[in-house]
């Protein structure tokens, strides 16, 4: 008996050695980004409060040779000891993989790896675009060193006393009994009335620290079984009667503005700019870095320029039908993954097709990607634009073709244009890895000069558009609307939980706009999700069809905004910022900014359930 609790031991001594390399390299990674002390006891916590997480985890991987012990015993006692080692083997294989993973998606994400990361494994070409080929080839090294290292480690700890299990029937037996109240003690996370769970590691005012305190392996599985299809709302705290109470307050929008008194001609052109990550911290009048995006800085004198917009979410899927469908990004899940729901949204795009309007959708890379283009044909955009409509000698970035050859085409189908047009162009330069096809003022000896790079190249492809389309008989009809697809850490290495890595620029620029509100910056807080409402007042002069999204010139006391960020959310009004826990039991107080914002949640999950 005593052999197996020495193996018991071993097992769970190894595997807690294991996340713990994991961690370290973890804070090695936000070494950079983050005014840390790396010996102090705050940042040493993520390794006190993740041991019972550890514990959970390396107990849930010894319910398999749990499960063989009691027949070790048996004439099968040696081909047993084998099929342990092979599982140790197999299993050892899939950890190293997915901490492997978890901290590139920590790295870029600034998340840990989750079930929307997994997701997107279904599109490995995506991926591997996202990163350099000199990436790829050292993180298969490091895969391929790191399961040598452990499996050496493995052998050292493990085999020895592996294979001096007593070949004893009943000794096995009684090691059995003794193991399975520890391990399912270990898995529970004690006798505690309630199981343990994401709140136990959260000891920290930085939430940095918090998230290396999980378990990546733990979180990813509790994770996949929270986001599994059932018709439960998980963030259900009030009823839904009083929740949906509370969210037609908040969603109550009083505007004083008449549409004409902001766009001359309600039948004008819209052509929506997408620009890929951009972030307000690469837009100088919004207090951003110097030189980075200079035209668009021309531009915004003579247009007008929301300050204080926020993506709700941090992936393109969820930017496309936040400003397409004016759907706020939820927790764990992208709503264009799902056809059926899809189909039920409003969209901008089949509004303008009713009123008669010719859509196009442009874009370098795959439309296939994150099913955007069943999106878009269910938006109402029947001619799409994608990779395989670029000559190949064009296609020259990871994703496809470089910016200049999509505005370039769309400059080209739209050389006459008599109807009106909705034209979308979504951008893909300032996407991971951030290469160029041309130099640029800023250098490549890190991340954060390659980004500025990248987003200084799409701004000047903006400036070849307009210096084309500034020419043609249709411009001075034409309304243009500049917006970010999500924000982005860089160049400031901002925290992902950092509000301000979610602030976009929203600009609306053209001969349309009145001459009051050009050169005008609107200070209201409001979210992406907006602009769908907006931009329908301004040129269909209609109610909006956009139940979640507001106009952005409503009252500044009434604007907020909602920022997901799958473990929590934040809201963000003129006076305050509140950020709320998703993985903790909270109480929610009467009348608080916390309750206003839960029914929010709660209220937008129920409709998404419900499409």
């Amino acid at each position: 008996m005593l052999k197996q609790l020495r193996f018991a031991f071993a097992h769970f001594l190894f595997w807690l050695i294991v996340f713990a390399i994991s961690r370290v390299l973890m804070l090695a990674l936000i070494s950079g980004t983050a005014d840390l002390d790396f010996i102090s006891f705050e940042t040493l916590g993520v390794f006190w409060h993740g041991l019972r997480l550890d514990l959970s985890t390396a107990a849930y991987l010894f319910v398999f040779p749990l499960l063989i012990i009691p027949f070790i015993g048996t004439s099968i006692h040696n081909r047993l000891i084998d099929i342990i080692k092979y599982y140790y083997q197999a299993i050892l294989v899939i950890i190293t993989v997915l901490l492997t993973a978890n901290l590139i998606i920590f790295r870029f994400w600034g998340t840990l790896l989750n079930i929307r990361a997994l997701e997107f494994a279904v599109y490995p070409k995506e991926m591997l675009a996202s990163v350099s080929n000199m990436q790829v080839a050292i993180i298969i090294v490091f895969i391929i060193l790191a399961w040598l290292t452990l499996s050496r480690l493995r052998r050292s700890i493990l085999d020895s006393i592996l294979h001096k299990l007593p070949a004893n029937g009943i000794q096995a037996i009684w090691g059995f009994l003794l193991l399975v109240p520890i391990t399912f003690t270990c898995i529970r996370g004690g006798w505690n009335l309630i199981p343990i769970n994401e709140a136990s590691a959260a000891y920290s005012p930085d939430n940095k620290l918090n998230n290396i305190a999980l378990n990546p392996i733990w979180f990813l599985g509790n994770n996949i079984l929270k986001s599994g299809f059932s018709k439960g709302n998980p963030y259900e705290k009030l009823t839904d009667k009083e929740a949906l109470h509370i969210t037609d307050d908040i969603l109550k929008n009083p505007v004083t503005l008449t549409a004409d008194s902001v766009l001359s001609n309600p039948k004008c052109n819209v052509v929506l700019i997408l620009l890929e990550s951009w972030t307000a911290d690469i837009i100088e009048p919004l207090g951003g870095v110097k030189g980075v995006t200079p035209f668009f800085s021309t531009l915004a004198e003579d247009g007008l320029l929301f300050s204080h917009t926020y993506s709700s979410g941090f992936r393109t899927d969820q930017g496309l039908t936040s400003v397409l469908s004016g759907f706020p990004s939820i927790p764990d899940k992208s709503v264009i993954k799902f056809i059926d729901k899809t189909q039920q949204l409003p969209s901008l795009g089949r509004i303008f097709a009713e009123a008669g309007y010719q859509n196009r959708f442009y874009y370098g890379g795959e439309l296939g990607f994150a099913n955007m283009n069943n999106f878009l044909l269910q938006s109402g955009f029947d001619e799409r634009t994608e990779i395989n409509e670029f000559d190949e000698s064009q296609r020259n970035s990871k994703w496809g073709a470089h910016d200049e050859y999509v505005f370039e085409r769309m400059l080209s189908d739209h050389a006459e244009q008599d109807n009106p047009f909705f034209s979308v162009v979504l951008t893909l330069s300032t996407h991971e890895p951030f290469e160029t096809p041309r130099p640029t003022p800023f250098g490549k000896q890190s991340e954060a000069e390659r980004f500025k790079g990248a987003a200084w190249y799409t701004d000047q492809c903006l400036r070849q558009f307009f210096d084309v389309a500034s020419s043609r008989s249709w411009y001075k009809n034409t309304l243009f609307i500049l917006v970010a697809d999500h924000g982005h850490r860089l160049p400031l290495n901002r925290d992902y939980f950092e509000p301000a890595a979610r602030r976009i620029p929203v600009l609306f620029y053209g001969t349309p706009l009145n001459e009051p509100f050009r050169g005008k910056q609107i200070d209201r807080v409001s979210s992406q999700h907006d602009l769908a409402t907006t931009l329908i007042w301004m040129t269909q002069r209609g109610e909006s069809k956009f139940k979640w999204s507001r106009n952005m010139f409503g009252d500044p006391a009434s604007g907020f905004a909602y920022l997901n960020q799958d473990q929590s959310f934040t809201w963000i009004t003129s006076t305050d910022t509140t950020r709320i826990q998703l993985n903790q039991e909270i109480e929610l107080p009467n009348n608080s900014r916390s309750k206003q914002a839960w029914a929010y949640l709660q209220a937008l999950y129920r409709t998404f359930l419900d499409l």
